[in-house]
């Protein structure tokens, strides 16, 4: 949990900084399409030129092999169960599990998704974005 902790204060930490960096969630919104485009919805415009239709539904369907398809979980099966069996009872391995599921789908991937969408907007250009250096 204290590594937990350490991890998301930074990581919110950066996303603050990211999105101040921009000008703030109402300018990252207008930078990134907020003129009416479908760049921030949650389902495409399916005729859209930067995700046609196949192109979702093949994202969509590798998401859904890759989280049904046994021993694959993305949470980390074995961990999960560790988790479980590690419990004094059961029904804290019910709230540990219930946690794990809801911190590691929910609460931790926002700050870097706020991230990368500030990236995007103050870096737009760069030759290999892998290879980026601070200056």
């Amino acid at each position: 949990m204290f590594q937990f902790v350490i991890k998301m204060t930074m990581v919110i930490v950066l996303a603050v900084q990211a999105v101040r960096a921009v000008g703030g969630i109402d300018a990252m919104k207008m930078k990134l399409g907020g003129d009416g485009s479908s760049f921030m919805s949650f389902v495409p415009d399916l005729n859209s030129a930067w995700m046609p239709a196949i192109t979702f539904f093949v994202y969509i369907a590798v998401n859904w092999w890759a989280t049904w398809y046994p021993g694959a979980e993305p949470g980390g099966g074995g961990y999960v169960a560790q988790r479980m069996f590690s419990a004094k009872d059961e029904r804290n391995s019910l709230l540990a599990t219930l946690w794990f599921n809801v911190a590691h789908y929910a609460l931790r991937p926002w700050p870097w998704v706020l991230t990368a969408m500030a990236s995007v907007i103050l870096y737009p250009h760069l030759p290999d974005p892998k290879r980026v250096t601070s200056a």
